[in-house]
């Protein structure tokens, strides 16, 4: 069972973890909006740079 690990602050465009808050690059952030809340690129990237496990949730706020 995945847990959720991260919220993304979509207004402020920053990941918040458990240390505190990452900054999304914009042509990542670019890819979530309110219209299509497509998280797999914001994912891919977390996991890449080791912010979250691969196995993560990101829950998504407004």
């Amino acid at each position: 069972m995945n847990q959720l690990q991260a919220i993304y602050l979509m207004e402020l465009r920053e990941l918040l973890v458990s240390d505190g808050t990452v900054k999304v690059p914009e042509n990542i952030a670019q890819t979530v909006s309110p219209d299509v809340l497509d998280i797999r690129y914001l994912k891919r990237w977390a996991v890449f740079n080791n912010i979250i496990p691969e196995a993560a949730e990101i829950g998504i706020t407004m």
